[in-house]
């Protein structure tokens, strides 16, 4: 008799009426709320806010011009934009309209973008900028020599909010708007959403309109100390993913106030003027934000001081997790008062100095680093979820978090581990199927999908994330290394490392390819006092011996076949823009693979060391 798989499940807290769709998430919040602030936009250079009831109206105007246009019920409509205030004015205008959003994340390729289209079937495209409609246009030229068609073209940024708001709609109109409305239930179809992918196939999951209200109402129940209508959050994350679509729907429902940042790297210089409460994140942000913090303190001469400070943070939020209803032991509250005026009200500051909780999500985050920033009092909630799943399948609660896991099922989900430990999952947020039917036969098993990730359940459900079992090493010698771990433990080490990729598929060792922080290498080269001007970066032996020590370091934590025995210095930057990464930083690692084919061929040149 086979033992049971592993599995854990939450049952649903709320069950939403079947004739309801996700705009009755918007026409509640206007009808109980109408001037409170639902947005606040950013008008030159100010965070100015918009109530409940204007953006309804703007919302019913774009609908009625988009019907006036001949739009009809269940077209699918495409959009191509950075994550800005419009960008909801579309998504709701769409579904009003009886629609379905076809969202492209804005730095897709001209063929991704064809790619998309052809597989959506949209037929109308919203773009930003001149540079999104240069390349959509170019993605046009690919469908037509394929005799597809392409897309009519709309501008994003030429509509205009206040116009919108004082449209006058003709009363037929505006009734058949009203009745493309609500003809949705929960079983209509409301988005394709196309996965960021680490590799080049596109796969539109099929989300309906019963997954974003179910999870929608489920999640804002189950956060609600985190998630009222006195919070206020910035989202920066592409819109594109289904994530930041989630955040920003629980905020709608909840009575939140949304801010818009198209460009990440405005983030920091935006959370204090707007002062969020609530902030989603990817973890290479925090990632970077402690090494900023951390290289700025070894400059100012108060390295030694801050390490300090970061294990103090890490000891009292980890005492915290497992001793809940007790205080922080005397010498561990005394050391943490003491970094707290040193360090940590200054960390808390640059986050707008009103942070209540960050939710971490997209990739795996580092155990440290979320107790580093849960210490300095910024705690960390780690989520887990993929685009099928409409985002989090689990989550950590404030107050039960446990690090290094990814939480227990939110309510209505359930996750099962595969005998080969695969991470399957079910539940409210689980879509239907994909919009090609050839990708259906293999996603699902016994009622569950299969997410492709590596995990196990502890006794008290809670999710450990291992790896993707895509991206398992299997060396010559038949062990089995998850490369994920090593990789964030590597960059989480050094303030140099900006990425590592673990390579060694059927060899006799791990290696790893390196690239670097350009901002960490200055400075490390000014401390250092080495000249790295007109010099390969690959053969400089300072950098090679600081880096050797990261490894060596990371290597005594770990078994010896997962020990990384050679790396090599990449002068490429491994980022969104290079290609090497998805829109929500996630490595593509068969690229990085194909393209440094040659520099990790020589990491295998001579014998294995030692």
């Amino acid at each position: 008799m086979t033992a049971p798989h592993p599995e854990a499940h939450t049952p649903p807290r709320i069950e939403p009426d079947p004739d309801t769709n996700l705009t009755d998430l918007l026409e509640h919040r206007a009808a109980h709320a109408p001037d409170a602030p639902m947005f606040s936009r950013r008008i030159d250079g100010t965070w100015t806010p918009v109530s409940a009831a204007a953006f309804t109206r703007q919302v019913r105007a774009l609908a009625a011009r988009l019907l006036d246009d001949g739009v009809a019920a269940g077209e699918r409509i495409a959009i191509l934009s950075g994550t800005r205030y419009e960008w909801a004015l579309v998504e709701f205008a769409v579904a009003y309209a009886g629609a379905v959003l076809v969202p492209v994340y804005d730095t897709s390729a001209p063929e991704q973008i064809a790619r998309i289209l052809a597989d959506s079937r949209a037929s109308r495209l919203f773009t930003e900028t001149d540079e999104h409609r240069r390349r959509a246009t170019r993605a046009g030229q690919l469908l037509a020599a394929e005799g597809l068609p392409a897309p009519s073209h709309h501008r994003l940024d030429t509509l205009d909010p206040g116009a919108l708001e004082q449209a006058e709609t003709a009363p037929a109109l505006a009734a058949e708007v009203e009745r493309r409305r609500t003809a949705a239930t929960l079983d209509s179809l409301a988005t394709i959403v196309y996965s960021s992918g680490t590799t080049g196939d596109v796969k539109g999951a099929r989300i309906s309109h019963g997954n974003f209200v179910r999870l929608v109402s489920n999640i804002a129940d189950s956060y609600g100390d985190v998630i009222r209508a006195d919070s206020r959050t910035l989202l920066f994350l592409p819109l594109a993913h289904v994530l930041a679509r989630g955040v920003q729907l629980v905020a709608i429902h909840a009575g939140m106030t949304v801010g818009h940042l198209a460009d990440p790297a405005e983030l920091l210089g935006e959370l204090v003027p707007f002062r969020p409460t609530f902030l989603v994140v990817v973890p290479r942000l925090l990632e970077k934000v402690e090494a900023a913090v951390a290289t700025k303190a070894q400059a100012s001469g108060l390295g030694r001081p801050f390490a300090a400070a970061r294990r103090t943070a890490i000891e009292a939020a980890e005492y915290r997790a497992t001793h809940p209803t007790l205080p922080l032991p005397f010498a561990l509250r005394a050391r943490h008062a003491l970094f707290d005026r040193l360090f940590y009200a200054r960390i808390r500051a640059l986050f707008g100095g009103r942070l209540e909780t960050l939710l971490s999500g997209a990739s795996a985050l580092h155990p440290d680093t979320a107790r580093f920033f849960t210490g300095v009092g910024l705690p960390v909630v780690e989520g887990y979820g993929l685009t099928e799943t409409t985002a989090p399948v689990t989550g950590n609660l404030p107050g039960q978090v446990r690090f290094g896991t990814v939480g227990r099922p939110v309510p209505g989900a359930s996750v099962r581990i595969a005998s080969d430990g695969e991470i399957l999952v079910r539940g409210i947020g689980v879509f239907e199927r994909y919009e090609r039917d050839a990708l259906n036969a293999d996603a699902f098993v016994d009622g569950y999908f299969r997410t492709g990730d590596l995990g196990s359940l502890d006794p008290d459900g809670y999710l450990t994330v291992t790896g993707r079992a895509k991206d398992l090493i299997v060396t010559s010698y038949g062990k089995n290394v998850a490369p994920e771990p090593l990789e964030q433990a590597i960059a989480r080490h050094s303030p140099l490392v900006a990425q590592a990729v673990v390579v060694g598929e059927s060899r006799p060792y791990l290696g790893a390819l390196i690239s670097l922080d350009p901002q960490a290498l200055a400075a490390w080269a000014r401390d250092a006092r080495v000249e790295l001007a007109d010099r390969d970066i690959a053969d400089v032996p300072e950098l090679s011996a600081e880096l050797r020590r990261t490894l060596d370091a990371v290597n005594g934590s770990v078994s010896r076949p997962e020990q990384v025995k050679r790396f090599r210095i990449i002068p490429e930057e491994l980022s969104e823009a290079s290609g090497y990464l998805t829109p929500t930083m996630k490595l593509k690692r068969s690229r990085v693979v194909r393209d440094f084919a040659a520099q990790i061929t020589r990491l295998y040149a001579t014998p294995e060391p030692g």
